[in-house]
């Protein structure tokens, strides 16, 4: 893989600048588009005006240019276009307003209401909402960011296309259309763009909230949550589709318990824009296909009582085809299997190997449920939705047909997940989202007690302290080419290891692909080999056929191994002569100060011959191959 501007940032701060730019070109880009197409009518309706500019235009470049990059490699230099496009309406943007000193401060601070009372509450909001796009401006640390998100991004920038590796389980197997918004940030220079675009999703929930006269306490509940601390500091392109998840369940609720008369045509409209946007979440990420089902159902079940049944289930269909059909087929395509299963699976499960990745993934955190109000280890807080969970409560207080609506759909939402998906908090930020703007839409006067209101205040200022403690370590990276050295050194995993790895590779003159045991892959520019091919593998079982098929045709001359793994035990007999090694290069870098590690490990570069595979395997050890 070619060299590209991630790796080698000499001025820091131009990525931020150039990735503000890009933000403000898809604000633009999506003004001018809701306005000659009149659906900012439609929109302004459930959300103050411009709050959902971005959610719209990013869901707009995802419908056009996914499925073409699924198919065609020749996307990525239209797409380069498009992205310097997207950059100029930005630059536009900003010489015909910003200009103007006070606009973007009164911008900003018209996100908040302006109440006279409780202004200790608007400021928390205010610093809530600054620490998080602060945050959001940090150099990339987040681990499965450097793994999977960043690696399959550059990957797309330098070959037009997805990895389609069987090694590399995640990138391969796991990524959709939201890698796409990281690989736009990437053609400009701009390594945190999709961090702070996934943080502007925020900007759509204020939308909603200022819409309905949200009360302040509310808006604390969204933004005080644990877990957005994790999602502010990712390029994980999750969040905006948790927003825009949420917009759409806003939707459904006016409609089916608030709306007045509506002319059928406007009403058709409306529904395409919801499935539109539900359909387009699911293949940013496939586990968005449980709350598109269910919101999906919710239409449909509207449709029914508004007698535009058919129409629905036509527009249903024709999306259908068009945005989900089409990922399936390449699926298949590209990785086989079984077909039928890829319609409720992101992969198919035939192949050995990806039944032991799957059990992995549904594995996670089943046993524990203390994160939906707090962890039991303090060290992971920012892994739990906090105190706001509470206010489930409200809806069992009094029981009519709307809180039974959305009893039944947050219920219906954390079952399924549990039996069949993630267990973790930040899959079920979304029906947290949905019971906060369903309390809002119902009391835009809505109190708490004194003690629930204390305590997420206090909840809320514990978070402000992290979120700003985060600023200090990480987004301090930006000022100049030394910080982002020195915070990557010890906030990103890997980033020792891979810098050195590097450096040694382009000593020996070498740019082919290599085995490493980190899963930081997305700070080397090769094809990497990543270490979980042997978790969820034996490779001296005939069934790894494939998978030893691969590694000779991607014909690794050299093996980076940490002494702090021994997954790789089945190479052993496999590794020729030693050519570099280095004495306490590689240690635990994390971002929770309570997880730090001060213990280094040494590093070693092997030479390995891919033609000794199979003969030389051991048996490899690994609760997921078994």
């Amino acid at each position: 893989m070619k060299q590209i501007f991630h790796t080698s940032l000499e001025v820091p701060i131009l990525s931020l600048i150039f990735g503000i730019i890009l933000i403000l070109g898809l604000y633009d880009f999506g003004r001018i588009f809701l306005t000659k197409t009149r659906l900012n009518t439609t929109i302004n309706k459930y959300s103050s005006n411009n709050y959902q500019n971005i959610l719209v235009s990013t869901s707009l470049i995802l419908f056009i240019f996914y499925p073409l990059f699924l198919y065609f490699s020749f996307t990525i230099l239209i797409f380069k276009i498009f992205t310097y496009l997207i950059f100029a309406i930005g630059i536009f943007f900003i010489l015909n307003n910003f200009i103007k000193l006070k606009y973007l401060l009164n911008f900003y601070l018209s996100l908040l209401m302006n109440k006279k009372n409780y202004q200790i509450e608007i400021v928390i909001i205010f610093l809530l909402l600054s620490g998080f796009i602060l945050l959001s401006f940090a150099p990339v640390t987040n681990a499965d960011s450097l793994d999977y998100h960043l690696y399959t991004a550059k990957h797309i920038l330098n070959t037009g296309t997805y990895p389609v590796y069987l090694t590399n389980f995640h990138s391969s197997r796991l990524t959709g259309s939201g890698e796409l918004m990281v690989v736009m940030g990437l053609i400009v220079g701009s390594e945190q763009f999709n961090s702070i675009l996934q943080v502007t999703g925020l900007i759509s929930l204020i939308g909603i909230l200022k819409k309905n006269k949200a009360s302040n306490i509310l808006w604390i509940v969204i933004l005080s949550s644990p877990v957005l601390i994790f999602f502010a500091s990712s390029i994980k392109p999750q969040l905006l589709s948790i927003c825009a998840s949420s917009l759409i369940f806003s939707i459904i609720i006016k409609k089916l318990f608030y709306e007045n008369k509506i002319h059928k045509i406007e009403n058709i409209r409306e529904i395409i824009f919801c499935i539109f946007i539900l359909f387009i979440n699911t293949q940013v990420k496939f586990s968005f296909f449980l709350s598109s089902f269910l919101l999906t159902t919710a239409i449909v079940y509207y449709a029914f009582k508004k007698n535009i049944m058919i129409e629905t289930l036509l527009v249903s269909l024709l999306l259908y085809l068009i945005i989900i059909l089409p990922s399936i087929i390449w699926k298949y395509e590209n990785f086989g299997g079984n077909f039928f299963e890829l319609f409720v699976s992101p992969f198919s499960t035939e192949m050995y190997g990806t039944g032991g990745f799957k059990n992995y993934l549904l594995s996670l955190n089943k046993h524990r449920f203390s994160w939906i109000l707090f962890p039991t280890d303090i060290r992971l807080i920012t892994q739990s939705l906090g105190l706001g969970t509470f206010l489930t409560l409200f809806l069992f207080l009094k029981i009519n047909r709307k809180n039974i609506f959305a009893i039944l759909l947050i219920s219906s939402f954390v079952t399924f997940s549990y039996l069949f998906g993630q267990f973790t908090a930040r899959f079920f930020l979304e029906p947290f989202f949905w019971m906060v703007l369903f309390i809002a839409l119902q009391q835009n006067k809505f109190q708490l007690n004194f003690l629930l209101r204390s305590l997420i205040i206090v909840q809320a200022l514990v978070i402000l302290s992290l979120s700003f403690y985060g600023v200090a370590t990480l987004t301090k990276g930006v000022i100049s080419k030394n910080m982002r050295d020195d915070v990557l050194s010890n906030h990103a995993n890997g980033y020792l290891l891979y810098k050195w790895a590097d450096d040694k590779l382009k000593v020996l003159n070498y740019s082919g692909s290599v085995i490493a045991s980190e899963r930081s892959i997305g700070f080397l520019n090769r094809i990497v080999i990543p270490p979980e091919h042997l978790y969820f593998t034996d490779l001296t079982k005939p069934e790894a056929k494939p998978y030893i098929d691969e590694l000779k045709l991607l014909n690794p001359k050299y093996f980076i191994l940490s002494n702090d793994t021994d997954v790789f035990g089945v190479y052993k007999n496999c590794l020729g002569k030693e050519v570099f090694f280095g004495k306490n290069i590689d240690k635990l870098a994390v971002r929770n100060p309570l997880l730090e590690s001060s213990v280094y490990h040494s590093v070693k570069i092997f030479e390995i011959n891919t033609n000794n595979f199979p003969e030389c395997f051991r048996k490899g050890n690994s609760e997921y191959n078994k």
